[in-house]
């Protein structure tokens, strides 16, 4: 069963377009694949140790929901 995903925009300037995709418990956001498959409940992965500048928050399971917060630029993202 796939999990929701709760994803937070936070206003910080970036001329860059964000591309966001999901495959079951993959986010990808610009073609970088972020797994929360082994998320538990109350687990969080590092936005840092991931690598991807679109993060600006660690990534959370709470309550059955993955949330991330991820930058809003000067372009809205793209969703797939």
């Amino acid at each position: 069963m796939t999990r929701p995903f709760h994803i937070s925009l936070s206003p910080i300037r970036s001329d860059t377009t964000l591309h966001i995709e999901r495959d079951g418990e993959v986010l990808i956001v610009n073609g970088h694949p972020i797994d929360c498959t082994d998320l538990t409940d109350g687990a969080q992965m590092s936005a840092a140790a991931l690598g991807c500048d679109a993060l600006v928050s660690d990534i959370v399971a709470l309550e059955g929901v993955v949330r991330r917060k991820r930058v809003l630029g000067r372009t809205f993202p793209v969703f797939a």
